[in-house]
């Protein structure tokens, strides 16, 4: 939820109510298989009356300003993607033709996404991939675990880093533990392959390199 303003108490106090209440019903959940291929709007679901004593509307919506909601929901590669439009208090509710040209736009909203998602994984080193799909590796771990995804032995690396071969062989022990690797070969495939973005923003806006 972004507040009237983007003041971050209440954006966060939103947030917060938002995760308390959205399993009070599915249209707050945007699960693709309760949603379909529908646009839905809250006036589907609530009348004005029962909307407004809702309690995620008086603790998320209505402090932030917002009173008609309609939105999409898919699946794509394991992830929920959610397009939401909101209009303020005292604006008119989303009409059947607006409903239905944002249902319309559904396919092209997807096959966008899908591009997106399809360069940005084209574009991410094994470091990127490590870094996102496991979030306790190290720096130093992702470090070594990219010159072994380059083929580097544990004499190279150390003569690379300037460290130690039992100091690569113990980073080496550590992330094969918390990449669930049982091999140098697993690791590299791992590496190169794993999808890195269980938990994360959309994929265009994650700050990578080039």
């Amino acid at each position: 939820m972004i507040s009237v303003g983007d003041d971050p108490e209440v954006r966060a106090r939103g947030m917060q109510a938002f995760a308390k209440h959205m399993h009070s019903h599915p249209f707050w959940q945007h699960d693709p298989a309760f949603d379909g291929e529908r646009a839905l709007r809250e006036s589907d679901f609530f009348s004005d009356e029962e909307f407004v004593e809702l309690p995620i509307a008086k603790e998320v919506f209505l402090p932030s300003g917002a009173r008609r909601i309609m939105g999409i929901a898919f699946e794509h590669a394991g992830y929920v993607v959610t397009v939401v439009g909101h209009r303020v208090v005292g604006r008119p509710a989303f009409s059947d033709e607006e409903r239905d040209r944002m249902q319309g736009f559904r396919p092209h909203i997807l096959r966008g996404y899908r591009q997106a998602h399809e360069r940005t994984l084209a574009a991410l080193t094994p470091s990127d991939r490590l870094r996102l799909a496991f979030p306790a590796l190290t720096p130093r771990q992702i470090e070594v675990a990219s010159w072994i995804a380059q083929g580097k032995s544990n004499e190279e690396i150390a003569a690379i880093l300037g460290v130690g071969l039992d100091a690569v062989k113990a980073h080496v022990k550590a992330i094969n533990s918390k990449i669930d690797s049982d091999s140098r070969r697993a690791a590299i495939v791992i590496a190169h392959t794993t999808p890195p973005f269980a938990d994360l923003p959309p994929l265009w806006k994650l700050g990578l390199e080039g």
